[in-house]
């Protein structure tokens, strides 16, 4: 359990745009992610995705016209990405003009900045001074690659590293950029969505005919540290990280999921209760459902799992609008801390028989309320974060 965890700054750059205020729109409307503007789906170009709009955008703001060409490199895209978000949050969070301080940490749900900037910083040792630089922070904390569950875990180690008084602050960054390898690997499991007719592809999660997600390019940043650090400085506290849970099923596969996903909510009530948090108290669940007939099974599973016959709080499922990677689940857990409303699941319109839950049909907000966010990685691995109001 963390006692004195707060969040203080969000920074967002994804398909709706750089900040805040567009997707708070389209969570709160259930909008479908505008596939022409991030890319991947199982109708897209593998040879050589197209660089979203918006990232073209964000880097013109800096960049020449002639020069733009050099974000067909992913890891380049990447620190465009992470460089704009970084400024955002710290610019919530009061810190613009600050020294760097604390420590960085690097997620990726997809995996290849991870992988690039591994192999970029033998070749250049100065490659993480830069990051580090763009991001705030005078010392990298760590990386972490566990598929769709890296940001809520990157999260979590950023905030034992606070809790257990290794460093004063931290920024935590979820990042990604699609290459044609991501493409290939995502089509050989059957994973992403298809268009249907003239209509584009939808993730839809929970719905009947879910048929798989839609990858998203983007960047999260989120300012962890202490509340009395926060007051000390006037910085508004959006909202506090009250504990967190890292589980994995040993019967899932390797890039699959395991047989029971009941026994997670099991395991995660247990957990609660040693924490002295009463399930009953969480007002709203923010899941990581993203349109794959396995992965909302496994969501719904979990949820049936913990509340058992008892009603559970509303549950929403963002990344039909966020899309898959980028940090967007993390964004929209954040916002619904803070009492931003989440309206229905993108692309939702007929319930699973199979399913024990549906995701809430209309927008509702928290007032704000505790929020449980939950993601199970492809592989077995389930985060879990529970997130207060200020």
């Amino acid at each position: 359990m963390f006692h004195d965890l707060v969040i203080t700054g969000l920074g967002r750059v994804g398909p709706h745009g750089l900040g805040r205020a567009g997707l708070k729109r389209a969570l709160r409307e259930g909008l479908p992610l505008p596939t022409q503007r991030c890319l991947a789906s199982e109708d897209a170009p593998i040879s050589s995705p197209s660089i979203p709009d918006f990232v073209g955008r964000v880097a013109g703001k800096e960049t020449h016209e002639s020069q733009v060409a050099v974000l067909e490199d992913p890891l380049t895209r990447a620190e465009t990405l992470v460089r704009e978000a970084a400024r955002a949050a710290r610019r919530e969070a009061g810190l613009d003009g600050e020294e760097l301080r604390g420590e960085l940490w690097i997620a990726s749900s997809l995996g290849s900045p991870q992988r690039r900037l591994q192999r970029a910083a033998e070749r250049d040792p100065e490659l993480w001074t830069r990051w580090l630089t763009i991001a705030g922070a005078e010392r990298l904390g760590g990386t972490v690659s566990a598929r769709e569950a890296s940001g809520l875990i990157a999260l979590s180690e950023a905030g034992k590293a606070i809790e257990e008084g290794r460093t004063d602050r931290a920024i935590v960054i979820e990042v990604d950029s699609i290459t044609p390898r991501i493409l290939r690997a995502h089509r050989r499991l059957r994973a992403l969505a298809p268009g249907v007719g003239d209509l584009p592809p939808i993730a839809r999660p929970f719905d009947r005919l879910r048929r798989g997600a839609v990858l998203s390019e983007g960047a999260t940043a989120v300012i962890l540290e202490r509340a009395s650090e926060a007051t000390a400085r006037d910085a508004r506290i959006r909202s506090r990280v009250r504990t967190h849970f890292i589980q994995h099923d040993e019967s899932a596969t390797p890039y699959g999921y395991g047989t029971d996903p009941r026994a997670l909510g099991f395991t995660l009530a247990a957990s609660l209760h040693r924490e002295g948090i009463d399930p009953r108290t969480i007002e709203g669940i923010v899941c990581g459902a993203r349109g794959s007939v396995p992965a909302d099974a496994q969501e719904a599973g979990w949820i049936q799992g913990l509340y058992g016959d008892q009603p559970h709080p509303p549950v929403f499922a963002p990344i039909g609008t966020t899309g898959l990677g980028g940090g967007g689940l993390l964004a929209a857990a954040c916002l619904a801390a803070e009492g931003a409303p989440i309206g229905g699941s993108a692309g939702f319109a007929e319930r699973d028989p199979n399913l024990p839950i549906r995701p809430h049909p209309s927008a509702v907000s928290p007032t704000p309320g505790r929020i449980l966010v939950s993601t199970i990685a492809t592989g077995g691995t389930g985060a879990w974060l529970v997130l207060d109001p200020r």
